[in-house]
């Protein structure tokens, strides 16, 4: 007999969990790890985002976060050109 990793042995698959207890889930960010601190974190209209260094961050270093996400924000702008 295969089993499906979303099944429990003997082929029942687990109960759902409720739609109140899933997003609560999803709305805890993991715990920070060692060394781990928040540079930033926001609420936007839709979501919210957070962002996570690990060991000292200077100005240097943030400038270089800056730069990763301008270009990440070209290329989302590019992806929603394409799709329009």
């Amino acid at each position: 007999m295969v089993e499906h990793a979303n099944e429990t042995p003997g082929g029942s698959a687990p109960p759902p969990i409720p739609p109140h207890l899933a997003a609560a889930l999803q709305l805890a960010p993991p715990p920070l790890g060692k060394g781990q601190s928040i540079l930033s974190q926001g609420k936007l209209r839709d979501g919210s985002f957070e962002v996570r260094v690990t060991g000292d961050i200077g100005s240097r270093e943030i400038g270089k976060i800056i730069k990763v996400l301008e270009a990440q924000k070209e290329i989302l702008a590019d992806e929603d050109e394409a799709a329009d």
